[in-house]
């Protein structure tokens, strides 16, 4: 505790981890934890604060007062989890003798059966086994989301090993070190394609609106408050219309283009969101109505 208040955080965490292994104290597990987050290894901090959850789960029923600690690492493991990026390896087949190495660091055999912390941005993921051609998958994944990285072995005389990106709908063929998860760059530029449109269509209503109030109030001095020729008063009548539609259409148009706008962020929202996140779209009173 000496070298953690002093900021040593690199002897404090050795310290803490020689605890844990003397005693896994849910205590020094959540301390172990700490350590690895103000370091800035957040993917590390992420897997020992779960340890530290269990382990403080477990003990709860025969003493209490480690309840506190379980909350606290839950707590914090929601806020530094929010920070860091989920890669879910799906591997077929699994060899016994089986090498795994994400970004450059070894992987366990453990890390096949959960979504397994990474930083966000670019990883690669390296899969080796003897007599089987290495497996490779070179992904994005956002912070605080989830990506799949499915790599499918083959043997070393057989075809080469195939290995998938994050979302294969989206494979436009790319090269294999640019592919990118999932759709969600094209729902991006068409969320924000859409709000564009929004803004412009509300610029073109607010000018047309202007110009045909301009018109009417011409219109009502000129030939209602006073006496006009015939042409003068179908040219104010044609050009105020002509105004009108133009500022009725840009408000139509201006409202789908929101609705559409809040339903691609939405979909691309949902696309970067673990789990299954189910999108329904119903009828409103204007527009389109979006909800989960």
């Amino acid at each position: 505790m000496a070298f953690y208040s002093a900021r040593n955080f690199e002897d404090a965490l050795n310290e803490f981890r020689a605890s844990v292994t003397a005693y896994p104290s849910p205590n020094a597990q959540l301390a172990v934890a700490r350590c690895l987050r103000d370091m800035g290894r957040l993917p590390e901090a992420v897997l020992e604060y779960e340890k530290a959850v269990v382990l403080a789960s477990e003990r709860i029923a025969e003493q209490p007062n480690y309840r506190q600690a379980r909350d606290a690492a839950q707590e914090e493991l929601r806020l530094v989890a929010s920070s860091v990026g989920r890669v879910r390896i799906v591997l077929d087949p699994r060899p016994s003798d089986l090498e795994m190495t994400l970004n450059g660091e070894p992987l366990p055999a453990a890390a096949l059966d959960r979504a397994w912390p990474v930083l966000p941005g670019r990883f690669e993921l390296l899969v080796r086994a003897n007599g089987y051609r290495e497996g490779r998958v070179v992904a994005e994944v956002r912070a605080g989301a989830e990506a799949p990285a499915v790599v499918a072995l083959v043997p070393e005389h057989g075809e080469v090993a195939p290995t998938v990106p994050v979302d294969p709908a989206a494979d436009d063929g790319a090269p294999e070190d640019e592919v990118t998860p999932g759709g969600s760059a094209t729902l991006e530029y068409l969320a924000w394609g859409a709000t564009g449109l929004a803004a412009a269509s509300a610029v073109v209503f607010v000018i047309s609106y202007v110009l045909a109030s301009g018109k009417q109030d011409d219109f009502t001095k000129s030939c209602i408050d006073a006496v006009c020729p015939a042409s003068r008063r179908d040219d104010l009548r044609s050009t105020g219309n002509t105004y009108e539609s133009m500022t009725n259409i840009s408000f139509g148009v201006g409202l789908v283009s929101v609705a559409a706008a809040v339903t691609f962020f939405l979909l691309d929202w949902a696309d970067a969101t673990p789990g299954d996140a189910e999108l329904s779209a119903r009828p409103g009173d204007i527009g389109l109505g979006v909800r989960f």
